[in-house]
């Protein structure tokens, strides 16, 4: 079977979460060094990192509060600096015997000076800077990821990926003269097998149309039977991979109501190609 890494939609996700920092873990470090040696991998990376990026960029900084300086200062430097960081400066005395100033109106209030940045600590200043548009691109991560990223995700990925139809199973069918028949589809690795009926063929009373895989070998084995209509669904007990991986070819034969043949008893009523649609490496 073919490995996950040869996935394009599985890739695109791995690449959308890894540059988005949600993957993590071992989970992470597996997908790091797939990304060195994977070609696909890596542009799938490379062009996430090209979408994403502008999201941080039109975010407009916002400041730390004084609480989260305090609790970086004590985790970084110790109790001592965390506290010697958030002390206001000591307030002058008041002056004990300064007479009332009698103004014929109120001034207008004088906003606080701005602390000089040289007061600021150099530790504080380089946290600053480095950490001021964290919490909004975070919290922007976040919403996309949880709330965008699933939808966008089908139209942001590998441009050959969305033209591609789901890794399928696809047999198309003749009847005896020639004429389309049947059509049989089923997902590489799913559990339904979905049957549009083109050209009836009749069925004697007491038998019911049953489908069955064909080899390179020209050997049948049994699937299941259908029921009667123009579009039948029938579930398969195993992934279409373990059923249908060995099959050129799938054929129909009538076969007694209620049974389950090992071989076919009767003619084909319709038979044809198996194809597999997704990308296969070309004969050697």
């Amino acid at each position: 079977m073919t490995h996950w890494s040869d996935s394009p939609q599985r890739l695109q996700q791995l690449a959308a979460a890894y540059v988005l920092g949600t993957l993590s873990g071992p989970a992470r470090r597996r997908f790091e060094a797939l990304r060195a040696s994977h070609p696909p991998a890596a542009r799938a990376v490379d062009e996430w990192v090209r979408r994403l990026a502008p999201l941080g960029g039109r975010l407009a900084p916002v400041p730390a509060s004084p609480a989260l300086w305090e609790r970086i200062a004590s985790q970084a430097f110790g109790a001592e600096a965390a506290s010697a960081s958030a002390a206001p400066a000591p307030a002058p005395a008041p002056l004990a015997s300064a007479p009332a100033l009698q103004t014929p109106a109120a001034a207008p209030a004088r906003a606080a000076p701005t602390p000089r940045r040289a007061d600021t600590p150099r530790w504080r200043r380089w946290l600053d800077a480095l950490l001021a548009p964290a919490p909004a691109f975070a919290l922007a991560a976040g919403l996309f990821a949880g709330l965008l990223l699933p939808g966008l995700l089908p139209m942001l990925g590998d441009p050959e990926a969305r033209t591609e139809l789901p890794e399928s199973y696809v047999g198309v069918l003749a009847t005896t003269d020639g004429r389309p028949g049947l059509i049989v589809s089923s997902r590489r690795l799913g559990r339904v097998v979905d049957v549009k009926r083109v050209a009836e063929q009749p069925v004697p009373p007491g038998l019911t149309l049953y489908l069955w895989t064909i080899d390179a070998q020209g050997r049948p084995a049994p699937v299941a039977p259908l029921a009667a209509g123009p579009f039948v669904r029938l579930t398969i007990p195993q992934p279409a991979e373990a059923v249908f991986a060995q099959a050129v070819e799938l054929g129909v034969t009538a076969e007694p109501l209620g049974q389950a043949p090992a071989q076919p008893s009767g003619a084909w009523l319709y038979r044809g190609l198996c194809g597999k649609l997704w990308r296969v490496p070309a004969p050697r």
